[in-house]
This record gives structure tokens, C-alpha cells and sequence, in this order.
């Protein structure tokens, strides 16, 4: 089977393995990032979501309400950056939660390695014709066949999410700016928030 797929049976020697290693050539499962990025970020959505909608929601309603006569070329400046400020400390939990899982996904795998090697350009990779090898072996079709397995099943799962909201999602023409904002995401991320009252 090994064969098949164009893998190597003999065992790498350990020099070789601590090249490869500090080349960033190190086996990984993607699927396993994955599902680590993706439990992780749901968590952090649970833990921070309510508050971050809550913030966001706020910042639209002050944008909002603000007259035609209080907006001109002077205080629209200081208006956004105000906005962009709140919205980036009411984010930045998230983004830096989510960055943390990220990082702790690739740890638990390979342990803790930095290598720029990767990242130089090398002139053998645009061969066109290793590159067409490359795409139509079998170790690539299986990848296909599976992949779009995952994208079947992802996709019957979230029709069905989409088909439970069609209520919630018919209803927002009805609803206000800011209550259909809030309402899109919380059907988008499964967080309840209310508006935040006005100042």
C-alpha cells in the first residue's frame, strides 16, 4: 500500500529526520490543526461572543445616531477612530484567543520549532511538469476523495443549520438596523446579545 501511494518503507536515519526537522519538513495532520482551530475558536466565540456583539452593537448605534450636522470633514475623523479603537479592544480577545489555539494546535503536534527555510524561494518548484506529476498521483486523488467527503458533510450540515433559522433570517426586513445586525450574528455565531443602551 505504501507503494501505491508513493510513500518510502525504509526508516529515515536519525540525521535525516533532524534535517528534515529543521527544514520544516515534519509530518502533521492538517485534519487535527484543523478540529483543534476549530473547537478552540468555538470556545472562544461561547466565552467572548456576547460581549463583543454587545460592544460592536453599541459602537453602530453611536455611529447612527449622530446628526447630519454633527459629521463634517473635522469630526469625522475623530468619529472612526473612536470606532475603529473600541472595535479593536472589544476584538482583540478573540483575535489573541484564537492566535493562542493556533499556535497550541501546531506545539501539540511538533513540538515548538522555528525555520524560515520553508519560506525561501526555491526554482525547482516551478517545473510544470513535476508539478503536473505531483497532481494527478494517487496520494493526491485520495486527498481529493476525501476532501470531498469533508466538503459534502460540511455543507448538509450547515444547509440544515440554515434551514432551522429560516424563520429568525425571514423575519430581519422587519426588524430595526441595529436588532437585524445583532440578530445576523447571533444567528451566524449561535451567541444571543442584546443591543447595548445608549449613553
Amino acid at each position: 500500500m505504501a507503494d501505491d501511494m508513493g510513500e518510502k518503507t525504509e526508516s529515515a536515519s536519525p540525521r535525516k529526520l533532524s534535517e528534515a526537522r529543521n527544514k520544516g519538513q515534519i509530518p502533521k495532520s492538517q485534519d487535527l490543526s484543523a478540529a483543534i482551530d476549530l473547537i478552540g475558536g468555538s470556545l472562544v466565540i461561547l466565552v467572548f461572543g456576547a460581549s463583543v456583539i454587545n460592544v460592536m452593537g453599541g459602537v453602530m448605534r453611536r455611529v447612527f445616531e449622530y446628526e447630519a450636522r454633527e459629521v463634517d470633514s473635522v469630526t469625522v475623523g475623530p468619529i472612526l477612530m473612536t470606532s475603529a479603537i473600541e472595535s479593536a479592544k472589544a476584538m482583540a480577545p478573540i483575535l489573541g484567543a484564537a492566535f493562542l489555539v493556533a499556535v497550541i494546535a501546531q506545539i501539540v503536534q511538533v513540538g515548538f520549532l522555528f525555520t524560515t527555510d520553508p519560506l525561501r524561494p526555491k526554482l525547482e518548484r516551478l517545473d510544470p511538469i513535476k508539478g503536473l506529476g505531483k497532481l494527478v498521483n494517487k496520494r493526491n486523488l485520495v486527498k481529493t476523495i476525501v476532501n470531498s467527503f469533508k466538503l459534502v458533510a460540511v455543507l448538509g450540515v450547515g444547509y440544515l443549520y440554515i434551514d432551522s433559522q429560516l424563520h429568525r433570517i425571514s423575519a430581519l426586513a422587519a426588524l430595526p438596523l441595529i436588532a437585524a445586525f445583532l440578530e445576523i450574528v447571533s444567528i451566524a455565531t449561535g451567541v444571543d446579545a442584546k443591543p447595548a443602551p445608549a449613553e
